[in-house]
């Protein structure tokens, strides 16, 4: 196992000391591990030195601390002042680097929360405008439901008014066919009664003929003939006329229903 110089030494990302956790990169520079990680997870380079260094690269460390601090110090310091004085390395060169990567450390995260500011507002930014867009888009929605309803509610009220307008034709329809069945009956037996009435007229003409002083009875029963004719065609143009009449109604109720389907089809 490696072993760490007594002297306190701190991370270059978080600062804290190093004491357990650690992980080298191959430029040789010492970090905790998750500090290491997640520097390089952000940027492929070293705190430190900015070496191009990839996360598989890190090297776990182990060591062993020293069992008294204060004692090895002390004992190295009475040994420094009590032997001879040992060569060593130059302070400022030491003591800068930790101060530079600190500063470089610092100054990557300052960058990196300005980034994450940045993408902030724009998602923010895009969130306001979504957000404006679906406001308009649901009032416009609004509006058309409205519209529609105003529709709906109107196809409604004709759709009433029709099938209202079509059960009064129907029942004009029904009472027309009834009229027509009555004249169609009563022309049945007008002219049942016709026909008997005129087999007896012609067989009394017949009886008549024979007979020249009935002149004036010959007379009168061909007025009676010439009414009942006259009567007949009357009972003719009566039931045309009321067939014709049923006949525009049922037409007319026929029109009304397809009328009514198409609205409702519509609605």
């Amino acid at each position: 196992m490696a072993s760490l110089p007594a002297e306190k030494t701190t991370c270059a990302v978080c600062l804290d000391d190093l004491q357990k956790n650690l992980a080298a990169l191959p430029c040789g520079h010492v970090f905790h591990r998750s500090c290491a990680s997640r520097a390089l997870t952000r940027v492929t380079k070293c705190p430190i030195c900015r070496k191009k260094t990839l996360e598989c690269q890190m090297i776990r460390l182990f060591y062993v601390a020293e069992a008294s601090t204060t004692s090895n110090r002390d004992a190295a310091t009475s040994t420094s002042s009590t032997s001879t004085p040992v060569v060593q390395p130059t302070v400022e060169s030491t003591s800068t680097e930790p101060s530079s990567a600190t500063s470089i450390s610092l100054s990557d995260r300052f960058t990196a929360i300005r980034r994450n500011m940045r993408r902030l507002a724009v998602n923010q930014r895009m969130i306001s405008n979504h957000s404006i867009r679906l406001q308009s888009e649901n009032f416009r929605l609004r509006q058309e439901n409205a519209r529609l309803e105003e529709q709906t509610a109107a196809m409604r009220r004709v759709t009433d008014a029709l099938e209202l307008e079509l059960s009064a034709w129907k029942r004009i329809s029904t009472s027309s066919y009834v009229h027509l069945n009555t004249l169609v009956r009563e022309k049945a037996e007008k002219e049942q009664t016709v026909a008997a009435t005129l087999e007896g007229l012609t067989s009394h003409f017949q009886e008549l003929s024979v007979c020249e002083s009935c002149d004036s009875s010959v007379q009168s029963m061909n007025s009676k003939v010439e009414a009942l004719r006259q009567s007949i065609a009357d009972s003719k143009n009566a039931a045309n006329a009321s067939k014709l009449a049923c006949c525009s109604v049922v037409n007319g109720s026929k029109a009304m229903k397809a009328f009514c389907g198409r609205h409702s089809n519509a609605h």
